[in-house]
């Protein structure tokens, strides 16, 4: 059975991330570590990037644990996969 990867936990200070989307100056796939996480409703974090750029206000859908990478591209074909397969809803 696949793992189920739980993305509505906020992501703790000094863990590794993977940017899931090309953010300015980082390509999607860029390692980098939480420096600073905040947020209550909305989790954002301030991140360095392995590639040296340090970005503030990263939101929490724009990253995913650097282990848990590999299955976040699995889970996002698998989704693709299934909108695209799935009938037009009308009306």
């Amino acid at each position: 059975m696949p793992r189920t990867i739980d993305r509505t936990l906020p992501i703790k200070r000094y863990k590794k991330v993977v940017a899931t989307v090309g953010l300015p100056g980082v390509p999607e796939g860029t390692v980098g570590k939480v420096r600073v996480a905040n947020g209550f409703a909305w989790y954002r974090y301030w991140v360095t990037f392995d590639n040296g750029v340090d970005l503030g206000h990263v939101s929490h859908d724009q990253l995913v644990h650097s282990g848990d990478w590999d299955q976040y591209q699995v889970d996002r074909v698998e989704a693709e996969r299934r909108a695209a397969e799935a009938p037009d809803e009308i009306g």
